[in-house]
């Protein structure tokens, strides 16, 4: 017997939004709802259907699920004529609206990869409804001495590693290349997690401590999830907190995940397995447990 059910569902404004709800059997209305966003190009499967079998695992918990399409992905239209941001705010509120008005929640958990994780990031300083999100490889983080001086000796480390490098090194046949796995234009084309570029470094940094202090005001629970493809943007998990030090209470709202040996598109079943488990965790130990106002 199915413990959950799948609907197809058109949604937002004049029904251009498509997705798929997945309903638990036996659902828990104190549960927060999910909305699982679209990720950059590809539609509400995810890379390697993550997102349909993420649906699929939280629904047999006892959460409700909505995976859809973001304006101008898969089976969802544009909008309008805003920017995608805009019409990403407009998607997610309108998700949020759909089931808070079939008496599935009032509260919101966001989960989004690569470009869906940094629309996650505005929609839940957008609209306060939303309790948790998940960032799994988001495109933009910031640096810190630690992380700079963490990285320089890991890359020194593994360059040396090898006698005949090391030779080359001294007879100065080949530089010492401590640089990282892609190069910053290649980050940028993958939409790689990455330090902004020096022309944007402030203006970027500035929004980011914008939503993340509101998040810290109104007790919002962030996951970040980062694998081998993040090595050189991110090594340790208190990286984000102590690049905002500014932001009181943020360190405490964070749970920060690592996971070298994956990669961006989490291609192994055992990840999926595990990168499942591990968003249940969270649910079930940082935000379930926090009503709103409390």
């Amino acid at each position: 017997m199915s413990t959950f059910t799948e609907t197809v569902t058109v949604f937002g404004p004049m029904n251009r939004l498509v997705g798929i709800l997945t309903t638990p059997a036996l659902r828990t209305s104190s549960l927060p709802a999910i909305l699982i966003l679209s990720s950059g190009i590809t539609d509400s499967s995810g890379p390697n259907r993550t997102s349909v079998y993420m649906a699929r695992f939280l629904a047999e918990h006892g959460y409700s699920v909505l995976r859809f399409d973001l304006p101008g992905i898969g089976d969802s239209e544009m909008l309008d004529d805003g920017s995608i941001e805009e019409q990403g705010l407009k998607a997610m509120r309108a998700a949020a609206d759909l089931l808070q008005g079939m008496g599935v929640a009032s509260r919101f958990v966001l989960i989004g990869h690569c470009l869906g994780a940094d629309r996650c990031f505005e929609g839940a300083e957008a609209d306060d409804r939303v309790v948790g999100a998940v960032f799994l490889e988001p495109p933009v983080i910031f640096t810190t001495r630690r992380h700079e001086l963490n990285w320089l000796l890991h890359r020194i480390g593994k360059a040396l590693r090898k006698p005949r490098k090391i030779w080359e090194v001294i007879t100065g046949a080949r530089p010492l290349d401590v640089s990282g796995r892609f190069s910053a234009e290649e980050s940028e084309m993958l939409n790689l997690p990455r330090s902004p570029p020096p022309s944007t470094f402030a203006e970027t940094r500035a929004r980011e401590a914008r939503f993340l202090t509101t998040y810290a005001q109104r007790r919002v629970r962030l996951f970040y999830l980062f694998t081998g493809f993040s090595n050189a943007a991110i090594t340790y998990t208190g990286q984000i907190a102590d690049a905002f030090p500014e932001i009181k209470g943020l360190r405490n709202l964070l749970r920060v995940e690592l996971w070298r040996d994956w990669n961006h598109n989490f291609a192994r079943e055992s990840w999926r397995q595990q990168l499942y488990a591990s968003v249940l965790d969270w649910l079930t130990n940082e935000v379930v447990p926090v009503k709103s106002g409390t």
